[in-house]
Parts: C-alpha cells; structure tokens; sequence
C-alpha cells in the first residue's frame, strides 16, 4: 500500500535470508530507484519512498542476485 508517497512491501521474498536489491524502473527501462536491504527467512517489510517519483506506471523488482520478482507499480 502507499500512504503519503511511502510504498511498504510486506512478505516479498519470505525465503531469503540476504541482501535484496530493491530496483524502480520506469517504462522507458530506465532505473529511477535502487535500494539494497538485509533480509531473514520469514516475513520482511520494506518502505520505499516514492517522492521523487512522477505520477506515472513503473516496475519494481526484487532480487536476490538468483531470483527475481518484478511487479507494476502505478503511482498515482
């Protein structure tokens, strides 16, 4: 969910237990975002702040460096 221009992601990778790079891109492909975060196996939270960012469609990925989970994200 978004809550004054803060994206909070809860449970994203619950089987990691490392870093995580968490990527903004926006359609063009470009990167508008990165931010690496520690994980543990189980449920992780992570807030991103999303201020910079234009009202516009984006992808967000997570990864691992072995995975990848990419989704869409529509800032409003």
């Amino acid at each position: 969910y978004t809550e004054r221009d803060t994206l909070s992601l809860h449970d994203a990778l619950p089987i990691f237990s490392e870093q995580v790079t968490i990527n903004i891109y926006n359609l063009k492909g470009e990167q508008v975002y990165s931010q690496k975060e520690s994980t543990l196996a189980g449920i992780n939270s992570f807030a991103i702040p999303l201020q910079s960012l234009h009202s516009g469609n984006y992808l967000i990925e997570i990864s691992n460096g072995n995975r990848k989970v990419v989704q869409n994200l529509v800032k409003l």
